[in-house]
């Protein structure tokens, strides 16, 4: 879930609890607590809470493993805004136990991290986000901070997963273009859904709070899925 928001709205307005099973998902939406935000991002202030976050994700995954029936070569992380971030943080981390990551809205607010394994990732962004801009720059907590583009944190999964320089594009609908490397290691995949002058929202859900109206060319949770399912572990 992104700042200030928490598990059960989250589930509402990703759609992933709904749809998931049904795909063969066992999804699950923890919530981060007080405070209500994953610390992931640039905020050096909120190391502690991260850290106490990863290992609080790290202990969930552990127990999905002993109490549920899934296949633990499959786990795979997305998020909202901060939970953007804490997604993007676990494939830099613990990025073994991890398949794939889906960032929505928030792709760049984590550094990026070449090294680990391959890591096949999904990511959605509009580029006219208030709260966490495009085009990068000063981060929203940290005005001496710069961000990374949304182009280029997609661009630094790419190369991690040694994928050709020059990526196809495809014109969704009228506002989002599929932006997507080719020839990636392994069974590896990056993709980059850009929504032209889309907001801080979830492409396909419906409008919460102040975050405006999302797109409905696409639907991420859809999507998401359809991601997560071709996309099993890297063999490195």
């Amino acid at each position: 879930h992104g700042g200030g928001r928490n598990d059960a709205l989250h589930a509402n307005y990703s759609e992933l609890e709904a749809k998931g099973p049904a795909r063969g998902f066992v999804v699950i939406t923890p919530n981060a607590g007080s405070p209500p935000s994953w610390g992931a991002g640039p905020d050096v202030r909120f190391a502690e809470v991260r850290d106490n976050n990863l290992a609080f994700t790290s202990a969930l995954i552990d127990n999905a493993k002993a109490s549920l029936c899934i296949d633990t070569h499959r786990i795979y992380a997305t998020g909202f805004s901060s939970g953007a971030a804490m997604s993007a943080y676990l494939g830099c981390k613990p990025s073994r136990q991890i398949a794939a990551i889906a960032p929505v809205a928030g792709v760049n607010l984590v550094a990026p991290c070449p090294d680990g394994k391959p890591m096949s990732v999904v990511a959605f962004h509009g580029t006219a986000d208030p709260e966490v801009a495009y085009e990068g720059g000063p981060a929203p907590c940290c005005p001496n901070i710069d961000l990374l583009s949304g182009d280029a944190a997609v661009r630094a999964w790419a190369q991690r997963a040694e994928c050709r320089t020059k990526p196809s594009r495809k014109s969704i609908g009228t506002q989002v273009e599929r932006i997507a490397y080719r020839g990636c290691d392994g069974s590896t995949g990056v993709v980059l859904y850009k929504v032209a002058n889309g907001a801080h929202n979830w492409p396909g859900s419906f409008e919460l709070d102040d975050l405006g109206l999302p797109t409905q060319d696409i639907n991420a949770a859809d999507l998401i899925l359809d991601f997560f399912s071709h996309h099993p572990p890297s063999k490195n």
